[in-house]
């Protein structure tokens, strides 16, 4: 029997379904924040650690781990002045952080 389920989440942007290998979980981009929703009972669980969510890649083949990218870190600018006088200077870039965490959203690493 198929069950249906409502999520509680107001009017927030919801992108990025992506369910798990076993088909146990699926995880959601809910604004900037990335949920796992049970596939049974409909629990869902906001990954505290998971903050500033940009994309949610989603799941490592296995079920084991999952990757989500985060807005980039914002850096100052650098710069080397030449014997000339003159200086080079270097602007951030704007890119992703990727972020491996395991598939309960715990023990995140940036890559």
């Amino acid at each position: 029997m198929d069950e249906t389920h409502t999520l509680p989440l107001g009017r927030v942007e919801v992108s990025d379904l992506k369910w798990s290998s076993d088909g146990l979980r699926l995880g959601v981009l809910a604004g900037n924040e990335l949920l796992l929703v049970e596939a049974a009972g409909g629990m869902a669980t906001r990954l505290a650690c998971a903050a500033r969510v940009q994309r949610f890649v989603g799941w490592s083949a296995p079920g084991t781990d999952l990757a989500y990218l985060t807005f980039p870190v914002v850096f100052g600018w650098a710069g080397v002045p030449l014997p000339s006088g003159r200086a080079v200077t270097w602007l951030p870039t704007l890119g992703h952080t990727l972020v491996v965490a395991r598939a309960d959203g715990t023990f995140p690493e940036a890559r």
